[in-house]
């Protein structure tokens, strides 16, 4: 270390940093929910598809068709067969457990196999014969039919509808034999009683074995009266397989609402298949939310479920093993929302998750911690209560608490008129910091959301207080310590079109960048991003459009660095009507890479040093500067630059950038230990890809470097692209 006379004479700075990549939105867009899957759920063998669940027990199958909330009650039927064989010799079958392997379920019948094959359209329900049934006549399957739909024969089979919402179809008959000859059979109803046949001739000349295959599915809708089947998307990431997993709701009725999942890589292929939830028949389970817990490679669902609307939970591997639900609030609870533990090797509650809930009977909000344990069951610790009696509703926080564990929650206040607000919690629920109004009383603003990293967080809502369309703001927050400790930057406007009516806004801390979403709901239904600086909110990479229009819902989603994953990447999240189909919807994903550089830390801080950031490291960028915050306050500073890289240690001080060709620049931190070195980057396009070392160095006249009297702030790798 030299005395700091001997730091080279201050000059203009000129920045050398720049960020990864203009081009960051992967063109392709992905339907998550296209997938089928056979899996048990609370000890309940079951199928699941996009537009259909069918439950497989014993006594037989339950075939229940998404319909959409137009649908009063569920679209169901119920089958179980009762006996086969030929006309003159029919045997009967008795209940028998099925087991599945894949995509298939399996019933042993004794003289056939019965199989109902998930797809992810229709379930192929057949009777597989291996030897030719004894007897003579026709061979027929006879079942008992339980539906209260309406059912109507059509040449191709039977629709089974509920009128002026929709239903689905049972095929024709067919006969295949193991040389692929065909031949058409029969299907009747008669009350309660459903059979199929084949005839005579044909069973008896069928080379062996051969088939008797009907075919349900092809759910309709009627009209536009049926809403989207699965909607409401939230993404969580995990470090430790680097993957996404995503959570929907699926409707399939007024009085049926499920929660399913589907795990994603960062590459961009799916892992498995959709991820049953919370499937329980006839119960509202929605408004679901998902966090990462990085120590135990496991994420947390939470849900609202049913009429007395509590708040559960479910633990969900990344292999897609999903725990039993627990139970985290009591009656009259909503609007849960949840934030995982990013730190891989916690020393505070191993495997734990932050869960916050709108508590309608108090008019407040509670909170809790959610533990997850080794074998993936949860428990829940003690409930906190805050925000009472303000009409505190809405609340969001933020993916991860990083390393400080610290999680900022964004709510509005009001019933008529609204405001937003933010408050940090711990990793317990506890809130440790006052209320802070993030704008001016008496705006109708809402659904605020919010996204940081432990101790510098951003949230946006969507504001109409100038009476015209409704327009996403942004604001920067700083958790400055002690009770009443935050900071909030200026208010900037993300989105603020007179005509255009933007809503609903979703954030992304991407580390160099935020990501905020939001839902243009007057200009073609189009979902919106922009990338901002994290400190002043200004645009770093611009606006960009989605996708196609005719969205359903903001975007949303998660960045990787939330749980413990790399910084800049994310994925983002929403439904958008199918193209054939506009009355159903799809979940799309799209991943993300914002090009705001790298800034990457090489050493930590000393004394009161304080922490380096810089963020936006792109060309150009007109607005960039070098940060310092938590240093000692109203201290001279010095910000160090090089394109090289020391190791120079004095006490417990370490110094990074190289003296040789440094330049610094002499500021004075403020009565919170912040600084600010404005350098705006040129559009010049031989920057991208350089590199720079920089640190702060403030003067202390008992200093961790004593022999100079100075305190370093951590020491950061910049790379602009």
């Amino acid at each position: 270390m030299v005395p700091l006379r001997l730091l080279p004479r201050l000059m203009p700075l000129l920045s050398v940093v720049t960020t990864v990549t203009a081009q960051q939105v992967q063109q392709d867009l992905l339907a998550l929910n296209q997938t089928a899957t056979v899996a048990r759920v609370d000890g309940e063998l079951g199928g699941f598809a996009p537009r259909y669940k069918v439950r497989l027990g014993a006594d037989g199958f339950e075939f229940t068709a998404a319909l959409g909330r137009a649908a009063v009650r569920n679209a169901t039927m119920t089958i179980g067969v009762t006996s086969i064989g030929r006309a003159d010799s029919m045997a009967n079958c008795p209940a028998v457990a099925p087991t599945s392997s894949g995509t298939r379920v399996e019933y042993d019948r004794g003289v056939a196999t019965e199989r109902c094959d998930v797809g992810v359209t229709d379930m192929a329900w057949s009777f597989l014969f291996i030897k030719r049934p004894a007897g003579s006549g026709d061979l027929v399957v006879r079942g008992r039919l339980h539906t209260d739909l309406t059912i109507t024969e059509e040449p191709e089979g039977l629709r089974f509808e509920q009128p002026g919402v929709g239903g689905f179809h049972m095929t024709r008959v067919v006969g295949i034999d193991a040389n692929g000859e065909r031949v058409d059979g029969t299907l009747q109803v008669d009350g309660d009683r459903i059979e199929l046949s084949l005839p005579a001739a044909f069973v008896d000349r069928a080379a062996l074995p051969f088939v008797l295959d009907p075919l349900i599915g092809s759910a309709f809708t009627l009209g536009l009266l049926t809403q989207p089947i699965d909607v409401q998307p939230r993404a969580a990431f995990d470090a430790t397989t680097d993957s996404y997993l995503v959570v929907w709701q699926g409707v399939f009725s007024l009085t049926d609402v499920d929660v399913y999942g589907q795990v994603i890589s960062r590459a961009g292929s799916l892992v498995g298949t959709r991820i049953p939830i919370a499937v329980a028949a006839a119960t509202v389970e929605h408004q679901p939310d998902v966090a990462n817990v990085n120590p135990r490679s496991a994420f947390v669902v939470v849900y609202t479920s049913g009429l007395a609307t509590a708040i559960v939970a479910r633990g969900v591997s990344t292999a897609g093993t999903v725990s039993a639900q627990f139970g985290v609030s009591t009656v009259n609870a909503q609007a849960a929302t949840v934030g995982g533990d990013s730190v891989e090797t916690p020393t505070v509650v191993p495997g734990a998750a932050v869960c916050v809930w709108r508590a309608t009977g108090l008019d407040a909000l509670q909170a809790t911690a959610i533990t997850v344990q080794r074998n993936l069951s949860l428990t829940v610790g003690a409930i906190r209560t805050f925000e009472t009696g303000v009409g505190a509703g809405a609340p969001r926080i933020s993916k991860g608490g990083g390393g400080t564990r610290r999680f900022a929650l964004a709510y509005q206040r009001g019933t008529g008129t609204t405001s937003p607000w933010l408050i940090v919690v711990d990793l317990a629920g506890t809130p440790i910091t006052s209320p802070l109004p993030l704008g001016p009383g008496g705006m109708l603003a809402r659904t605020p959301a919010v996204d940081g990293d432990g101790s510098t967080f951003v949230a946006a809502w969507d504001d109409d207080a100038l009476g015209q369309q409704r327009q996403i703001v942004a604001r920067r927050v700083e958790f400055a310590g002690g009770v009443g400790g935050l900071v909030a930057g200026p208010i900037a406007p993300i989105a603020n079109a007179p005509a255009v009516d933007d809503r609903v806004p979703s954030v992304l801390w991407t580390g160099g960048s935020a990501l905020v979403a939001w839902w243009q709901s007057n200009a073609g239904n189009t979902a919106q991003v922009r990338s901002i600086d994290p400190f002043s909110c200004t645009g770093c990479e611009g606006t960009f459009l989605l996708g196609p229009s005719d969205f359903n819902s903001p975007g949303t989603g998660c960045a990787a660095a939330a749980g413990g994953g790399p910084a800049d990447d994310a994925l983002l999240v929403w439904n958008a009507p199918q193209a054939s189909n506009p009355n159903n919807s799809d979940i799309i994903a799209r991943f993300w890479r914002s090009a705001d550089g790298t800034a990457t830390t090489v050493a930590n801080g000393c004394g009161l040093g304080g922490v380096a950031h810089a963020t936006c490291l792109r060309v150009p960028n007109p607005d960039f500067a070098h940060r310092l915050r938590g240093a000692r306050p109203n201290t001279p500073a010095f910000l160090l630059q090089s394109l090289g890289q020391e190791s120079d240690v004095c006490g417990s001080c370490t110094r990074v950038p190289a003296l040789a060709g440094a330049v610094a620049l002499f500021v004075t931190t403020d009565f919170e230990g912040n600084a600010v070195v404005r350098s705006a980057i040129p559009n010049n396009p031989a920057l991208r890809g350089l590199v720079q070392f920089e640190q702060w160095l403030t003067l202390s006249s008992t200093g961790a470097c004593a022999t100079f009297q100075v305190e370093l702030s951590s020491a950061l790798r910049l790379v602009l692209e």
